[in-house]
């Protein structure tokens, strides 16, 4: 089924639930996508159930899609998950970074640091441009090791944060935390309950112009009525209702 946006569908096989973005094939042939092989599909596919799911929807802009099973509705937010998979290319993508310009520091103040090695060895004066040249690139590599630091700092903040938010709602009663081992994102349940009172009879009833069969020598034409009222009995210290029944018969002239 389409998005309201248009932009992405979700699928239904078997049991299991995708969500398929669509792309423009610029007039050509559909591309085909396997669901066993989500990884190297054409186009980006994501798996959203882990047990299965009934009844997937979108919501209403878009953003999140529902789906049930049994009593408990599910709830993936694409706009979250995807908010949180681009931090993590960022922080990622700053990594890669600074272990780039480490790279290149090092490089540059170990090619200096030998043309300066090679001056005094021939016992030539080291240019002044060159020794202020490796001073700043000596001040770059530390800097640089510092917003290593300060990432890794950041990193470790925001798992703990995590940690600490998991904490929080151990607290408040949510138990399933205990059993949630995965740090990945997961779609969001809700168990539904509904609380009725229990309809029952009260009063008497009396059913008439049933046959009545019995294991005794009567007439297999014998009709009668039966009259049910309801009794409540106390048992191991729980209240049960019975329907007691009273058969009177009479025989058809």
């Amino acid at each position: 089924m389409l998005s309201p946006a248009g932009d992405r569908a979700f699928a239904q096989i078997g049991s299991d639930i995708y969500i398929v973005d669509l792309v423009d094939g610029g007039g050509g042939p559909p591309p085909t996508v396997m669901a066993a092989n989500a990884g190297s599909a054409p186009v980006p596919v994501r798996k959203l159930t882990d047990v299965g799911g009934e009844f997937p929807s979108w919501s209403a802009d878009g953003s999140a899609v529902h789906w049930a099973l049994g009593n408990v509705l599910f709830t993936y937010d694409l706009a979250e998950v995807e908010a949180e998979e681009e931090a993590e290319e960022q922080t990622a993508r700053g990594r890669a970074l600074l272990r780039v310009r480490a790279m290149a520091v090092a490089d540059s103040l170990k090619d200096m640091r030998a043309e300066a090695d090679s001056l005094e060895s021939d016992d030539e004066d080291v240019p002044e441009e060159l020794t202020a040249s490796i001073i700043r690139l000596a001040a770059d590599s530390v800097q640089v090791e510092a917003d290593s630091l300060m990432a890794r700092a950041d990193s470790i903040r925001g798992a703990a944060e995590k940690i600490a938010e998991r904490a929080a709602r151990l607290r408040d009663g949510d138990e399933d935390v205990l059993n949630d081992s995965t740090d990945s994102y997961e779609a969001v349940e809700e168990k539904i309950e509904v609380m009725l009172p229990r309809d029952i009879p009260r009063g008497t009833v009396v059913l008439r112009g049933g046959r009545i069969i019995t294991m005794s020598e009567m007439p297999d034409d014998t009709t009668g009525s039966t009259v049910c009222h309801r009794e409540r009995r106390r048992r191991g210290g729980r209240q049960q209702d019975h329907c007691c029944g009273l058969a009177r018969f009479r025989r058809d002239p």
